[in-house]
C-alpha cells in the first residue's frame, strides 16, 4: 500500500513539477520515460507501472493524449546509460527514476531534463540534489533517509 501511495505521490509530482521548470505551452503529449529495474514479466514489476499510470490518470492525464508513458525495462545497472539514451533520443521531457542507481545515471546524462526519483537513499550524498529543502538542479524527488528529514 505504501509504494502504491509512493507512486501516485510520484504521478502528481510528474505534473507539477515540469509546469513550474517551464512557462511556455507544452506540446502534447508529453513524453515521460520511465526506468523501472526488473521484468516487465514479473507481475509485482508490471504493477508499479499500472500504479504509475493510476497516477498519472488521477492527476486527470489521459495517456496518449496528454502524456506518452514510455517504459524501459532494464535488467541490471549496467543497462541505464543506454536506456537513458534511447529515451531521450526518443524525445522524452521528463525522466521517472526508480531507485538510486537509475537516479544518478539520469543525472549524469542530462543536467537539462527534469528528473523526478523515488525512492533514493541519500538523494544529497550521490550528488543528485543540492539538499533536501532546495533540491536546485533538474531533479527532485523521494527519498527513503528519515534522519535528515
Amino acid at each position: 500500500m505504501l509504494r502504491r501511495t509512493l507512486v501516485s505521490l510520484i504521478g502528481s509530482m510528474v505534473v507539477v513539477y515540469p509546469l513550474a521548470a517551464h512557462t511556455q505551452p507544452a506540446e502534447r503529449p508529453v513524453r515521460i520515460g520511465f526506468l523501472p529495474l526488473g521484468s516487465p514479466t514479473n507481475a509485482y514489476d508490471q504493477s508499479l507501472v499500472e500504479v504509475l499510470r493510476e497516477g498519472l490518470r488521477n492527476v486527470g492525464l489521459v495517456e496518449n493524449r496528454d502524456i506518452v508513458l514510455d517504459v524501459v525495462w532494464v535488467g541490471n545497472e549496467a543497462e541505464f546509460p543506454a536506456a537513458i539514451s534511447a529515451l531521450v533520443g526518443r524525445g522524452a521531457k521528463l525522466l521517472v527514476t526508480a531507485g538510486s542507481s537509475a537516479s544518478a545515471a539520469a543525472k549524469r546524462h542530462t543536467s537539462t531534463i527534469p528528473i523526478v526519483f523515488a525512492p533514493v537513499g541519500n538523494p544529497v550524498g550521490i550528488g543528485l540534489v543540492e539538499s533536501h529543502s532546495r533540491p536546485a538542479g533538474n531533479a527532485t524527488g523521494f527519498t527513503d533517509l528519515l534522519s535528515e528529514l
